[in-house]
């Protein structure tokens, strides 16, 4: 009798379990490709827009001083290598991998011209990348710098590198315009660009904190005040940096009460504490400690402390504010998720 039991409630057990597994399998088959468009969506928006902001910010700010170093120059090409290496060559396989990926994972309210048209124009800038940009940095450092071989570099850059990129972040906005129709219009385009800047500044900044910061402290004193000065027009410093860079703090104010369905008053409210600090900071040190000093004269010691105070006090900001960014657009209820 004892052995009947046994065997009765094993093959419930045994029953049970495989019920679980078909409501388990069930589950995941009608919520799993939602969550996966998502996240296909939102890995190649901040991919999209981190590349586009190394490849501007590198090209208005880094390439037309090249032609101002002149000791250190192996050096300083060394560095700019490994760095464009790690910040900009593996994301932009990454971005190209999370291009195709769109293929299989979009919404189906995408239209497909538009994912034939992101995975073409992001194989066309990649490639650039890999096959042509950097291999001039690598020719230039071995044989040195070269009018022509640095005229070669800025025209392949702006028309295979940027322009195509510039075209898909363009298209990604088009896309999440409607991945997130259910949002009021105003509130809507608030918080994309709030979204989209955060994701651009992360690679702007890269470019000015992680590696023009770093080639500073390469370049002689000899060289210093040309180098200095021939950074970019007032016009391109605003639209590459100032404009993107304050454009989310005017923003994040009204989006704490025009806030997106399902984001928690505290993310904006987070996002715009750090802004502030970063601008504070910014203020506070950078400009009249730093930046404004070194317009006038060289200084190792001023160098060396602008690499160290903005790794503590300054680059992990926008990070945080990627994060944050990141965390309101998945809080954000897209049209699948809202019946109106």
């Amino acid at each position: 009798m004892e052995s009947i039991l046994v065997d009765v409630f094993l093959e419930i057990d045994r029953i049970l379990t495989k019920f679980n597994r078909i409501i388990m399998t069930t589950k995941i088959l009608t919520e799993t490709p939602a969550q996966t468009s998502k996240w296909a969506l939102f890995i190649f928006t901040i991919l999209s827009f981190y590349i586009l902001g190394v490849i501007l910010a590198s090209y208005c700010i880094t390439y037309p001083r090249f032609d101002d170093v002149h000791d250190n120059w192996q050096q300083f090409m060394s560095l700019y290598n490994h760095k464009m290496t790690v910040f900009l060559k593996i994301p932009s396989i990454l971005w190209l991998l999370s291009a195709v990926s769109l293929y299989f994972f979009s919404p189906k309210i995408f239209p497909k011209w538009a994912i034939y048209a992101c995975i073409g124009l992001t194989l066309i800038s990649v490639s650039t990348t890999v096959f042509s940009i950097l291999p001039i940095f690598s020719a230039m450092e071995s044989v040195g710098f070269n009018p022509e071989t640095h005229a070669n570099l800025l025209s392949i850059s702006m028309f295979f590198q940027i322009i195509p990129a510039g075209i898909v972040c363009l298209l990604i906005l088009f896309f999440l315009n409607i991945y997130f129709q259910a949002i009021k219009p105003i509130a809507r385009w608030i918080f994309i660009i709030v979204t989209v800047l955060s994701f651009y500044l992360i690679g702007s900044n890269t470019v000015e904190a992680l590696i023009e910061y770093r080639l500073w402290n390469i370049v002689s004193e000899t060289d210093w005040l040309t180098y200095r000065r021939s950074g970019p027009s007032f016009g391109l410093f605003v639209a590459v940096y100032l404009l993107p860079g304050w454009l989310p703090i005017l923003l994040i104010i009204p989006m704490i009460w025009l806030r997106p369905k399902g984001v928690s008053i505290m993310l904006p409210i987070c996002f715009l504490l750090f802004e502030i600090w970063g601008a504070f900071i910014t203020a506070t040190y950078f400009i009249p400690k730093a930046q404004m000093p070194l317009d006038d004269a060289y200084s190792k010691q001023i160098l060396i402390d602008l690499v160290k105070n903005d790794d503590l006090k300054r680059v992990w900001v926008m990070y945080v504010l990627g994060v944050i960014a990141g965390l309101m657009f998945f809080k954000a209820k897209n049209a699948t998720e809202i019946k109106y």
